[in-house]
């Protein structure tokens, strides 16, 4: 594929009702390798719990993070304020973010650096009022690691 080149990917429900993300890029594309969102329109929550079963990971060689976002506002360039969760390949940690217009990061905790099971793991972000969770599991529920932060 040529530089830059974005295969189509796909969101679909399996036949367990769980939400199918897949994706490509050659690595060359500006924006970075494979995402992709699911916003419902109009819909405000401040309480959630996200979670998503990361399949297949290879997390040697290229750079690589997983991210998961809540109370997400103002989506647009430059506009967008949200709560962040990373796995951060190159630190090899969890770490919990307040963005605002899309540019300005604060930092707000940190896991202890930890290895990714390549088997797969999930991935949890939670927010309780102004208390904010990220965990990332063994697909068998053993929880592996976990960071919580306050933002008042």
């Amino acid at each position: 594929a040529e530089a830059g080149h974005v295969e189509p990917g796909e969101m679909r429900l399996n036949d367990q009702g769980q939400l199918v993300v897949t994706g490509h890029s050659n690595g060359n594309f500006p924006a970075g390798r494979s995402r992709a969102a699911a916003v419902p329109d109009g819909l405000q929550l401040e309480d959630f719990q996200i979670e998503t079963d990361v399949l297949s990971w290879e997390p040697t060689g290229a750079f690589r993070n997983v991210m998961l976002m809540g109370r997400v506002r103002q989506i647009g360039f430059g506009t967008m304020d949200a709560y962040m969760a990373l796995y951060h390949t190159g630190d090899r940690r969890l770490e919990i973010w307040r963005v605002t217009d899309e540019m300005s990061f604060v930092n707000l905790g940190n896991s202890p650096s930890f290895e990714a099971p390549t088997k797969g793991f999930r991935f949890i972000f939670t927010g309780r009022g102004n208390e904010l969770t990220a965990q990332v599991e063994s697909l068998d529920g053993e929880v592996l690691v976990s960071t919580t932060a306050t933002d008042d």
